[in-house]
């Protein structure tokens, strides 16, 4: 997961690595503070409650952790940067890494603009009490069902005051009813 406005990031790789962190907060705060004016000039009280949310799961999907946290503009006196050199699929890498001073936890990492620069955002996760939600849906009674979105637009067309699963029971009923055995 990239934050998608960080792909039109740049900066020099061959500067100093502090100098290069500066360079994608601002631009980073940037993208950032534009798009805080976009919700301000939409919310009704003028204020920006911007955040990010982020869903992790097991692999079995029967348990999802989801929580937000606030998108802020990152000051580059907080941060330390430094260049790391490395090797993925054995070709030689280079990224940014960048670590918040007060705890020493890398906070950000960022490829190369040579790559399409992207800027990884690392997080904590919170437990309950500081926010995490966990949801295990009831898999027991059902199953994903995955249609196209122009299918999924007809279906609520169709069915506009039922739920998704009464829709498609609907269906299902009706094409029982008409379908030859």
């Amino acid at each position: 997961m990239h934050p998608a406005a960080t792909r039109t990031i740049s900066f020099d790789e061959n500067e100093p690595a502090a100098d290069a962190m500066a360079k994608v907060f601002k631009q980073w705060g940037a993208a950032i503070g534009e798009f805080e004016e976009r919700v301000r000039h939409t919310s009704k009280d003028r204020v920006a409650y911007i955040r990010w949310g982020i869903l992790l799961w097991d692999p079995s999907h029967k348990e999802f952790l989801y929580f937000e946290e606030r998108l802020e503009k990152p000051d580059s006196q907080n941060f330390e940067a430094f260049w790391h050199d490395g090797n993925h699929r054995g070709n030689p890498t280079r990224n940014l890494h960048i670590f918040e001073k007060s705890t020493g936890k890398k906070r950000f990492s960022c490829t190369l603009p040579r790559n399409g620069a992207k800027l990884q955002p690392y997080f904590d996760v919170p437990d309950i009490e500081h926010g995490a939600h966990i949801f295990r849906p009831d898999l027991s009674n059902a199953i994903p069902l995955f249609v196209k979105p122009a299918d999924a637009d007809a279906v609520k067309q169709l069915f506009p005051h039922l739920s998704s699963e009464d829709a498609v029971e609907q269906l299902i009923n009706f094409w029982k009813t008409h379908t030859p055995a």
